[in-house]
């Protein structure tokens, strides 16, 4: 098989911030405390309580066996309790697995922790509301890119992307995906993930588990009340150091503007790093500071 290696600089639409932390071999200070050449992200993992292990460890494993999670799964997941390090990647759960990208990303995970002695994770960003992202997937025809795209409901746009039943249309789009794929062992893994019955999260967690079986990566959905507790302590000091933390963000922004990069973050006034889901719709609706003391949830009109 021919092969071609090329910088990733010969794609189109990436951020000059990207391209130089890519091709650093010193740290791009102030931004970034080390390289993708660097050894300093290996270094000691650091304590951590036992029981908040133990209680993580448990939820991975409750949701590891149910995605069909196999024995090198499982042992990762013991590793885990007992101390090990991880390496952690991510991506929004899309149609079909969404971009090649988003399987490379998990194969460097695996490599990356196969290296190092560590724990290969991906992060499902199953609260992700961008469902025009997630809706769709591009597949190679005999002479052009074919987009097969999932049509939803439009008031399934203004919820959680994971929680969104696949329903009765994904079986067209299958036939289409198997007409492309050629049918053969991917298809069959795509049509046992990808049933009408299954959540975007769902589907997309079993595609995973299988493709990354032998390799024991863990995937975990935090999108959960009993991982959103565990994070209780992270959102608390959001909420209380709201204020020098938009401030802090501010003053990045203006840094990376000063070296001709762009704002990472879009900070408004009185604006939070949080946001509640509304009870009724599903919607994503931002946290934001009325005062020192008083928070309000900005609807959009």
């Amino acid at each position: 098989m021919h092969s071609e290696c090329h910088p990733i600089s010969i794609l189109p639409g990436l951020s000059r911030l990207f391209l130089d932390y890519a091709e650093a071999r010193e740290p791009l200070a102030p931004f970034f405390p080390s390289t993708l050449y660097s050894k300093e992200w290996t270094r000691q993992i650091p304590p951590q309580d036992a029981t908040l292990r133990s209680r993580i460890s448990n939820l991975l494993e409750e949701q590891n066996r149910g995605y069909g999670a196999g024995p090198k799964t499982l042992a990762n997941i013991e590793r885990l309790r007992q101390g090990a390090g991880a390496v952690v990647t991510g991506q929004q759960v899309a149609l079909f697995g969404g971009p090649l990208y988003t399987l490379h990303k998990a194969a460097t995970a695996i490599r990356k922790a196969q290296e190092t002695g560590m724990v290969p994770i991906f992060w499902l960003a199953t609260e992700d509301h961008d469902l025009e992202e997630a809706d769709h997937v591009i597949l190679p025809s005999r002479h052009e890119l074919r987009r097969l795209r999932l049509e939803l409901d439009e008031s399934a746009r203004a919820k959680p992307v994971g929680a969104q039943k696949l329903g009765p249309r994904v079986i067209p789009l299958l036939d289409q995906a198997a007409d492309l794929l050629g049918g053969g062992p991917l298809f069959e893994t795509l049509e046992a993930s990808y049933t009408p019955d299954a959540t975007f999260a769902g589907a997309f967690a079993r595609l995973m588990t299988m493709i990354f079986a032998d390799q024991g990566l863990v995937l975990i959905d935090a999108a959960g009340r009993p991982f959103h507790a565990l994070g209780a302590p992270v959102i608390r000091q959001a909420i209380e150091r709201a204020e020098s933390l938009e401030s802090a963000l501010i003053e990045r922004g203006k840094q990376l503007i000063e070296r001709g990069y762009h704002a990472q973050v879009l900070v408004a006034p009185q604006s939070s790093l949080l946001f509640l889901l509304d009870e009724e719709t599903g919607a994503r609706v931002a946290l934001k500071r009325k005062d020192a003391t008083t928070w309000v949830a900005a609807k959009k009109n």
